[in-house]
């Protein structure tokens, strides 16, 4: 089934139904091109493992298919429920990150896999969502396509970038330097390559200035306008990685 893509990037996405929650988006972005391919990746076959944060709108309008339109990548899958992170499993009603990697992640045949936003595992202490990451990590370079990883933490929709998130971010862009794994930071904009050296790339993605532009009513998810900015900040940072 061929959808339009909401937003203004001219590629289409196709929806192939897996289960209630996850689709497949063939994004075609006849008309994006990037300065230099994304990380590298020519054709790549792209997952985003998160939360309803990473899953948007639908597989119709997602941050994740607007990158795929502005790096030209046409086969994504956004993995990202509603309610689960490295802990979090939805109440029960949902996998946590790490317990889809074999179920949905895998199936894939994945080339580089985005692990997103860890909202949902803010009443966790840094140290167990750094161990956490760590296995999440570990189990996706274990698979037989063995993909290049990306993590990115998550901005604070406050805007004001304190605690927790200033706590978590230092405790699992170290575990992403010891897995040689870049870390994008939006609680600064600064982007950790694999041996974690730091780029500013922007500042802040989301600030106490810019909020009400890119935040929705309930005060947490992007809004259209936020879904396309994030893709724009995570196109800036991946391009810095480039």
């Amino acid at each position: 089934m061929i959808y339009s893509a909401e937003g203004n990037l001219g590629y289409l996405v196709r929806g192939l139904l897996l289960s209630s929650v996850l689709f497949v988006g063939l994004a075609c972005c006849p008309h994006a091109s990037a300065a230099k391919p994304c990380l590298g990746q020519g054709e790549p076959r792209a997952v985003f493992v998160g939360d309803s944060l990473t899953w948007g709108h639908g597989p119709r309008n997602s941050w994740p298919t607007k990158l795929a339109g502005m790096c030209g990548w046409h086969e994504v899958l956004n993995d990202g429920r509603g309610g689960t992170g490295l802990f979090a499993n939805g109440h029960g009603t949902s996998a946590s990150y790490i317990n889809r990697v074999p179920t949905e992640v895998a199936p894939f045949s994945p080339s580089i896999v985005f692990i997103t936003s860890y909202f949902n595992d803010t009443d966790h202490t840094p140290s167990d969502l750094a161990t956490a990451l760590a296995a999440l990590i570990d189990a996706v370079h274990a698979l037989p396509t063995h993909p290049t990883v990306v993590v990115t933490g998550i901005y604070d929709p406050t805007g004001v970038n304190g605690a927790p998130y200033t706590q978590i971010d230092p405790a699992l862009r170290a575990v992403c330097v010891q897995r040689a794994v870049p870390f994008i930071e939006p609680r600064t904009g600064t982007v950790y390559d694999s041996s974690g050296k730091g780029t500013d790339v922007g500042g802040p993605w989301i600030t106490e200035a810019n909020k009400a532009h890119y935040i929705s009513d309930d005060g947490f998810h992007p809004n259209d306008d936020g879904l396309v900015y994030v893709a724009q900040r995570t196109f800036d940072a991946i391009q810095a990685l480039s």
